[in-house]
């Protein structure tokens, strides 16, 4: 699933409202600079405090905002340990940042749980992300990296054994698309 934060027109509209002045009334006079109260800057349309007096806002002058979207990629599995074990690999075509593995299991389980990255590199380059962690009449486990950016074909491999044999373990991969 995927979660695009997208600031509106309306939003920025809202935003430039509250944090500036604007008076539609023409000859309205106000004091914008940080002097001794004089009214002398006339204002008709969005103006932006300044040490001089006020400075107006217009295509020539325009209000530096950066805009920006964050996608957010959630990837979802689960497995009835008393079928089988848990082995699922992401599948990022993207680079991405690792924001969390989460597992969470119906009952409490006693189970081994072990992530890896598989790199796109080949096998000498894969590594493992936590040592073998496990769960001791446990239902939940998270792992929050720092700063674990992953490139398009890496992929994070998670396993869950089944030797309990009970129990459905959930897990969800949030990451963060880096462009």
């Amino acid at each position: 699933m995927i979660f695009k934060r997208i600031v509106s027109f309306f939003g920025i509209f809202l935003f430039l409202l509250f944090c500036f002045s604007l008076d539609a009334n023409a000859g309205k006079y106000k004091d914008f600079d940080t002097g001794a109260g004089t009214d002398n800057q006339e204002v008709f349309g969005l103006v932006i405090p300044g040490s001089g007096g006020a400075t107006s806002v217009s295509v020539t002058n325009p209000i530096p905002i950066n805009i920006y979207s964050e996608t957010i990629s959630e990837k979802i599995t689960s497995q009835d340990l008393s079928a089988a074990v848990l082995d699922y690999t992401t599948d990022y075509a993207a680079k991405v940042q690792i924001l969390g593995i989460y597992i969470h299991s119906s009952v409490a389980i006693s189970e081994t749980i072990t992530l890896k990255l598989n790199s796109n590199q080949g096998t000498n380059y894969d590594s493992v992300l936590t040592a073998p962690y496990t769960m001791s009449s446990e239902s939940y486990y998270s792992f929050r990296p720092q700063d674990l950016v992953i490139g398009a074909s890496d992929e994070i491999d998670i396993d869950v054994t089944a030797g309990g044999g009970t129990g459905t373990v959930y897990v969800l991969v949030r990451a963060k698309v880096l462009n």
